[in-house]
């Protein structure tokens, strides 16, 4: 994973916003590199918790990895759209802290020439 590289755009502004408090629940819907997700965990320690969304195996990697010292965090492989659901089965009926989206592009699906988004590199387009 020596090759992912995540720049966080807005850091505090974004996590500020969701007025993090200890004891309760949030979540991002798009894990990423991680960045929105470490500084939510830092603020909401020691018995907040965060459920975190990604698609992408190679962000659930690495932000595994990032993360791995802390154990009030979930990372959940879906989609976002299945929040409720997914919530669910984590026996969650209400998000009593926050809910924050990150929905751009990162950096290393931008230039990742396999990855089908590259602006700078021939490959073919890859929407799934």
């Amino acid at each position: 994973m020596d090759d992912f590289k995540h720049y966080t755009v807005m850091l505090n502004e974004a996590v500020d916003a969701l007025d993090c408090q200890d004891g309760k629940i949030y979540v991002d819907c798009t894990l990423g590199g991680g960045g929105h997700s470490e500084l939510i965990l830092k603020r909401i320690q020691p018995n907040g918790r965060l459920i975190a969304f990604d698609i992408d195996d190679e962000a659930i990697a690495h932000s595994k990895e990032r993360l791995k010292g802390y154990k009030n965090l979930t990372i959940i492989k879906s989609s976002y759209t299945n929040i409720k659901s997914e919530l669910s089965k984590l026996g969650i009926e209400k998000i009593t802290g926050g809910v924050i989206l990150d929905l751009g592009a990162s950096y290393h699906q931008l230039t990742k020439q396999e990855r089908g988004f590259s602006f700078s590199k021939d490959a073919p387009l890859d929407m799934r």
